[in-house]
């Protein structure tokens, strides 16, 4: 393998050998559980909804130097899923003077009440 192919693999070989496989197995689990929860998600939705969820990765590395001439790096990594929110639905209110958020129409008499107080008159 030549120089600049082994160069372009740096990353992938980094993921999977970072702490003995630790950070593979991680980042894979999570692909794999975020997917499950697309999938959910999208199979609750229906036709023509888009489902979102997101995965990041975050590489941290600090350097120090030993006497001018070795220089060692610590690199830390953090795994974050965002999963894919549910879609709720929204609620039509009216609001009453005085800021009371109330279902019905404040000016729109219940015909139910009406009914049932005129047959308790009598």
């Amino acid at each position: 393998m030549s120089k600049a192919e082994e160069q372009q693999h740096e990353a992938s070989e980094f993921i999977r050998d970072f702490s003995m496989g630790e950070l593979d197995e991680e980042l894979s689990k999570q692909m794999r559980e975020l997917a499950n929860m697309i999938r959910s998600e999208a199979m609750k939705r229906g036709p023509d909804h888009l489902v979102k969820g997101q995965i990041t990765l975050k590489l941290s590395f600090t350097g120090e130097s030993h006497g001018g001439r070795d220089v060692t790096i610590d690199a830390r990594y953090e795994v974050t899923t965002k999963e894919p929110k549910p879609v709720r639905t929204g609620e039509l209110m009216f609001i009453e003077k005085g800021g009371k958020l109330v279902k019905d129409p404040p000016r729109q008499t219940n015909l139910y009440d009406k009914f049932t107080q005129g047959s308790e008159a009598q």
